[in-house]
């Protein structure tokens, strides 16, 4: 987290990317009010950030309701552009899907979430369970959060596993922080994870860790499945092993 005491923090533009960064699907478009009252600043403050996010371009406002514009995909297309996500780890992740028949993601560690940030959706002829780019998922209760947290130094390990949010989703989420630890443990010596009915009952996901020649992580790589098609065992073996050999083929590729 930044020191907000750093003299080279700039407190105001902290304030206005918190507000782009609180639109979502459950919050879809805000009020100034609401935007005073979700962050704590006093009215004035809320509609001066507000008013300038409007003005730049990124907020649009009808009936004293604001929301994103498609300006912010500027924001998003700068990180994927400079990330080689289009040219080369897209076509990579479609080749595990052509593969295996399923869609694949790749998701990254930003603070204590898994963000989504390539997508290969395949024929879409099976269930779907909407993860696109720019989707964010739970770090501790994902397969994919464990995968990236399995090749994390341990210190970060640790101190993640006990900051990270973690609510109960389903009747089946795991919520033993010592369990976890457990799970974590054992995706790093079998250098996969696997999670079932923790997000939303009915998925099963395995993911794998991607991580460079020199051992610094880049990503995790993974598909979800409804887990009344597909096995456990075949998602640790025979996807699993897909997985893996696409990581190293992406590792390879992003240096």
């Amino acid at each position: 987290m930044p020191d907000p005491d750093d003299k080279e923090f700039a407190k105001t533009l902290a304030k206005g990317l918190e507000v782009l960064a609180a639109f979502d699907r459950e919050t879809p478009g805000m009020t100034i009010s609401e935007v005073a009252n979700r962050f704590g600043f006093n009215r004035a403050v809320a509609r001066r950030i507000v008013r300038t996010l409007e003005i730049l371009g990124y907020l649009k406002q009808e009936r004293r309701v604001y929301s994103l514009t498609p300006r912010v995909l500027r924001l998003g297309y700068g990180y994927l552009a400079s990330n080689k996500v289009g040219n080369v780890i897209h076509p990579i992740l479609k080749q595990v899907t052509a593969e295996i028949d399923e869609p694949c993601s790749m998701g990254v560690l930003d603070g204590n979430e898994v963000v989504y940030v390539a997508h290969s959706p395949g024929e879409q002829r099976h269930f779907s369970v909407g993860l696109t780019v720019g989707s964010r998922l739970p770090l501790l209760t994902t397969a994919t959060g464990r995968a990236l947290l399995s090749r994390l130094p341990e210190d970060h390990t640790k101190s993640l596993i006990q900051e990270a949010p973690l609510d109960r989703e389903t009747p089946k989420t795991e919520m033993n922080r010592e369990r976890i630890t457990t799970l974590i443990t054992e995706a790093r010596q079998q250098g996969y994870a696997y999670a079932e009915d923790e997000v939303e009952i009915g998925l099963a996901s395995v993911a794998v860790p991607v991580v460079s020649a020199a051992g610094v992580l880049i990503g995790a790589i993974n598909v979800v499945v409804n887990n009344g098609r597909v096995d456990e065992s075949t998602l640790r073996s025979d996807y699993a092993g897909s997985l893996k050999r696409c990581a190293v083929h992406l590792a390879a590729a992003l240096g």
